[in-house]
């Protein structure tokens, strides 16, 4: 099926099934979705952020550095990020990227789904991006690169867990014959558009048996897959709600990482609760959860 934004052909199937006393307008090519219940109680949606949630935790949420002081302070295990700005002597910026270490995470400290995220290895590469990004928006943040087992998303509702699962990297693996471009061919890879999608030498031909990750985000929208997690962690469980009842958010979805240590740490938390690509997943019946979460998530607003 096809998803316009992610959201509103979704929302649109859930209002249809909840029976005529709901209805629902869009707006703005549907990044904004108006549902109205017996035609007096509304529920407004601007993308994925649901009125279930504070706005100012939503804000906080979206402030990476911000976010992570605040965890940090809570004692809750998050990757520490750095905010940086284009005013800070660069002597500053060197301290800080020397005393966490290089490969260094660049960001857009507001962003999302991996977009202007850089890993460097050098402090002139981290001022050529951050120059690049302060073109674009002056909340620029830095981060360790932490040694990353595995990365899972946790979706949450007034505390409860109502999903879990591992974000699965895009990879190869080699024949001793094959070139990588051959080998994504032979997996079923959508070549012509991948091929700008991954920074790969795709003419390396790899030894056999040796894998390839093609890239080293675990973004859904860059190729990642979803594994559901039955039975995730308690402890993981555990480090997820004190950090989204800390906010005070009561729908969102928690990004955390398993560390090679096995210990575990937020990435960070989104108060928009976003899936899109889960829902084209067709593997896990991506669009069946999707709908489930986001009818959940209306039923229960109209119910307060």
């Amino acid at each position: 099926m096809s998803i316009k934004n992610g959201i509103s052909d979704i929302l649109v199937d859930i209002v249809n099934s909840l029976g005529e006393n709901y209805s629902i307008n869009t707006y703005c090519d549907d990044l904004l979705v108006e549902i109205f219940y017996k035609n007096q109680k509304r529920m407004l949606i601007y993308r994925y952020n649901f009125p279930n949630n504070n706005d100012s935790a939503v804000k906080l949420c979206n402030d990476k550095s911000a976010c992570s002081e605040f965890f940090y302070n809570h004692q809750i295990p998050c990757v520490e990020h750095f905010m940086i700005d284009e005013e800070a002597d660069e002597e500053n910026i060197r301290e800080v990227c020397d005393a966490l270490g290089y490969p260094i995470i660049l960001k857009d400290n507001n962003g999302t789904c991996g977009q202007n995220v850089y890993r460097v290895k050098n402090f002139e590469r981290v001022m050529v991006n951050a120059r690049k990004l302060w073109g674009k928006n002056k909340s620029v943040s830095i981060c360790a690169e932490e040694n990353v087992a595995d990365e899972y998303r946790l979706i949450f509702f007034d505390g409860e867990m109502l999903l879990c699962y591992k974000k699965m990297i895009p990879y190869v693996v080699g024949d001793g014959v094959s070139n990588i471009i051959d080998l994504m061919k032979d997996k079923g890879f959508d070549v012509k558009n991948d091929r700008l999608k991954y920074k790969v030498d795709y003419k390396l031909k790899l030894a056999k048996g040796v894998r390839q990750n093609l890239t080293w985000k675990h973004n859904l929208c860059l190729g990642s897959t979803p594994f559901l997690i039955k039975d995730p962690d308690p402890v993981m469980v555990d480090i997820a709600q004190k950090a989204i009842f800390s906010l005070g958010l009561k729908f969102c979805s928690v990004d955390i990482f398993k560390l090679k240590s096995g210990h575990y740490k937020i990435l960070e938390v989104n108060g928009g609760v976003m899936m899109k690509y889960l829902a084209q997943c067709k593997s896990v019946n991506g669009y069946k959860i999707a709908f489930d979460i986001y009818k959940n998530a209306i039923l229960k607003y109209f119910e307060s």
